[in-house]
């Protein structure tokens, strides 16, 4: 079976049929957020679906290879793999502790949730190289980094013994997990969490990274490590392209485009030159780029990194915000809860910031905590409204978690049939999710992509 898996194969639907049982709509939590299969995204991306009266909800993903997908049912999350052309019925049962779940008919999901439930448990090993990655001894460091990879090395053993696992398929993202999330983890979590300086930075990459980026071969199976660890493997690329302040510009991605071209390696070209065309294409829409872009997708022979780029470029093409929004909004029913009137003209004469949230998306509150005091503080006196509004279901922890955030702007709590409307008037995949109107109430941009800061440069864009 692994033989007819590969990143040159047609794209083939993926289903999953999820129950909840005995689904009480006043008692059980109505949406569910999930992630599939990525390649481009250098993140995840959480989306969310609303289950029926009946508690059924049909989540679908298009895959070539095998690759980690995951739910997120109120606390409780889980992480599987997904076959390209697979139909699978996942049902969540409630337990005294919370909710469980239970795979049906499924031997390949169901393995692969134990391997990587195993594999998401806490390593002692873990925790020790994080306080080591704060240490500027690179020997200490990398001591580190090698019993942590020993001890993930470990945890798979047990677990393939445990369950009896012996498909390809799942012992090979098995190894990939023990050969690259250490790695990832070890060039990742110190430039994100610790910022390191210059010189630790350079010595924190050269304690994984060689002097040329790592290979991405053709295979069936790839674990998202994996993907990301190819990617920061070319930093030392990036750097002979230009410095930080030029990064991002037209002139760089240019740069960087030529020199991904120089890489010799097929696969690893298409994939490092998709996720570049990928992450220029939401800021940047000039004639070189959307050209660039659509003579890599005349020549890219690969279906899973091709038909995102291309669902991403007809987006950037397509309707104007304002046409799209506009289409949207009269397609509605006259007497539809929508919330997004009432707010613009609240706030008529200003720019108005709408975020969609939820108190427990990690992001979320983490944009509320650190990103958003600093932006409001820089527009303090100008014309702006911060308004936040959650997807949380539960009003009572909605109203704890605002009362521990920073006050940066006004906050509500949607109702289903309100969630439903923003969602779909904004085309909400995700959270956090965040649009922008301008001083006449006309959407600027409806899925403002590219974090808080170039948020912030469209603001000061419609103030000047």
């Amino acid at each position: 079976m692994l033989s007819t898996y590969s990143p040159r194969h047609p794209l083939q639907d993926t289903v999953l049929h999820v129950q909840v049982n005995h689904y009480d709509p006043t008692v059980h939590p109505r949406e569910v957020s999930y992630f599939g299969p990525r390649w481009l995204e250098t993140g995840r991306q959480l989306r969310t679906e609303y289950f029926d009266d009946a508690g059924c909800v049909v989540l679908r993903f298009q895959l070539s290879v095998v690759m980690r997908c995951g739910l997120m049912y109120a606390d409780e999350v889980v992480n599987f793999l997904q076959q390209p052309g697979d139909v699978t019925h996942l049902r969540i049962a409630t337990t005294a502790s919370g909710y469980e779940l239970e795979v049906v008919d499924n031997p390949f999901v169901d393995q692969s949730y134990r391997l990587l439930s195993d594999l998401g448990e806490t390593i002692p090993e873990r925790d020790a190289f994080y306080r080591a990655a704060d240490s500027r001894d690179l020997s200490i460091y990398r001591k580190a980094a090698q019993r942590y990879e020993t001890a993930l090395a470990e945890r798979l053993t047990e677990s393939l013994q445990r369950h009896a696992i012996t498909d390809g398929s799942i012992t090979d993202y098995g190894r990939q997990v023990v050969e690259y999330t250490a790695k990832y983890d070890v060039c990742l979590y110190p430039v994100t969490i610790t910022q390191p300086g210059p010189e630790q930075r350079r010595l924190l990459q050269l304690a994984r990274f060689p002097d040329t980026p790592q290979v991405l071969e053709e295979g069936p199976v790839y674990c998202d490590d994996y993907l990301d660890y190819v990617y920061l493997s070319t930093l030392q690329l990036e750097q002979a392209i230009g410095t930080a302040h030029q990064r991002g510009s037209a002139a760089w991605f240019s740069g960087a485009d030529r020199v991904y071209r120089t890489i010799g390696h097929s696969f690893t070209e298409a994939f490092l030159r998709a996720r570049m065309l990928y992450t220029a294409l939401r800021t940047l829409t000039d004639e070189v780029i959307l050209q660039t872009t659509e003579t890599f997708l005349e020549q890219c022979p690969y279906p899973l990194i091709r038909e995102p780029l291309r669902k991403r470029l007809d987006l950037v093409t397509g309707p104007t915000p304002e046409r799209a929004y506009t289409e949207r909004l009269l397609s509605l029913p006259a007497d539809v809860d929508n919330p997004i009137p009432a707010l613009l003209k609240q706030h008529a004469g200003k720019v108005v910031v709408l975020d969609v949230w939820s108190s427990w998306c990690g992001p979320c509150v983490m944009e509320l905590e650190r990103g958003y005091p600093q932006l409001a503080a820089k527009h303090v006196d100008a014309p702006v409204a911060f308004v936040f509004l959650s997807a949380d279901e539960q009003e009572n922890l909605w109203r704890q978690a605002v009362s521990e955030l920073p006050e940066c702007g006004e906050h509500h709590r949607l109702n289903p049939v309100q969630l439903l409307v923003v969602a779909n008037l904004l085309g909400v995949s995700g959270y956090p999710h965040h649009a922008v109107f301008d001083q006449r109430g006309r959407p600027v941009a409806t899925d403002a992509h590219g974090g808080l800061e170039l948020l912030g440069n469209l603001i000061d864009q419609l103030l000047a």
